[in-house]
């Protein structure tokens, strides 16, 4: 069987098991389908975003990076009055963003703003469709200069780290 290679013109190339799965888990094709200039958010929600984005959520120590989004999250948990809790290290052995609606807890063991904001989207009973909107559109809105220096792998934003070596 000869080795499939994946090429930015083809963002589903690869396993298409997985591909399959992605689709069928109402992932975006491309992340640019759900971008909406018209899209609108709460006001609280875009101002603690804004206030987030200007205590520079990358610089700083890990500790100090987790503080910041702990914060917002307690922001976002009162605008929108929910009680989801915050992992933001492996737990139970799971090492992937994911929110598990269970137990009402986003873990995230890499700090990333983008899949925290897609974790939290779930929170609020958004699909994956849904979650990716939002949190797309949001990320978009608080860091327009971020937001400018990273490229989509199809779904996914990806930082492009030859540009001012900031990760996303």
């Amino acid at each position: 069987m000869p080795i499939r290679r994946h090429r930015a013109d083809q963002p589903w190339a690869g396993a298409e098991a997985n591909d399959e799965a992605r689709r069928r888990a109402g992932y975006p094709r491309y992340g640019a389908e759900v971008l909406d200039d018209s899209m609108r958010f709460r006001r609280e929600t875009v101002r603690a975003l804004r206030r987030f984005a200007r205590r520079r959520p990358w610089r700083g120590t890990t500790a100090e990076q987790r503080i910041k989004l702990a914060e917002l999250h307690g922001d976002l948990c009162r605008i929108y009055g929910k009680r989801t809790r915050l992992r933001m290290r492996v737990w139970r052995l799971i090492n992937w963003e994911c929110y598990l609606p269970a137990e009402d807890v986003i873990v995230l063991p890499r700090l990333s703003v983008v899949s925290y904001l897609h974790e939290f989207a779930h929170a609020l009973g958004r699909n994956e469709r849904g979650a990716c909107r939002w949190s797309l559109n949001l990320f978009r809105k608080a860091f327009p200069r971020s937001f400018a220096r990273c490229h989509f792998e199809g779904h996914l934003l990806v930082a492009d780290h030859g540009r001012r070596g900031q990760q996303q």
